[in-house]
């Protein structure tokens, strides 16, 4: 509890429920402390944490005018290549365009293949058509 951010006096009444005088020994001490740095640890390595953990080193690189050109350039460019900064980012967008004639005989044959029943493509058409207009 103490590594949770408790004093010894709270963790002392959490733990036995009444108040008295806790008299720490050195075993005890150390244990306290490996558990706060086991929590910080954890703390440390999540996701969200190590990534602005680079990012705020790569900023530090970038602006301190003691560090060589050479290394400030490329974490420029590794700030660059970050998700939401995106500044070397290329954006590819892919259309594929349809011959409109086409595309109704696909879907015709998907139609047609998928019933035992002659289905008159043209009657359902008109039918769906006239639903998109109500």
């Amino acid at each position: 509890m103490v590594a949770q951010g408790y004093s010894q006096a709270q963790a002392y009444l959490e733990t036995y429920g009444h108040k008295g005088r806790m008299k720490m020994r050195p075993a005890i001490q150390k244990e306290i402390e490996a558990y706060k740095m086991a929590m910080e640890a954890a703390e440390i390595r999540t996701p969200q944490y190590l990534r602005q953990l680079v990012i705020q080193s790569l900023v530090n690189l970038v602006i301190d005018e003691s560090v060589s050109p050479n290394t400030r350039v490329q974490a420029i460019k590794a700030l660059g290549q970050i998700t939401e900064v995106a500044a070397f980012t290329e954006k590819k967008t892919v259309e594929h365009v349809l011959n409109p004639e086409l595309l109704k005989k696909q879907i015709t044959d998907t139609l047609r293949g998928m019933s035992d029943e002659v289905i008159d493509v043209d009657a359902l058409l008109v039918e769906v058509r006239g639903r998109d207009t109500e």
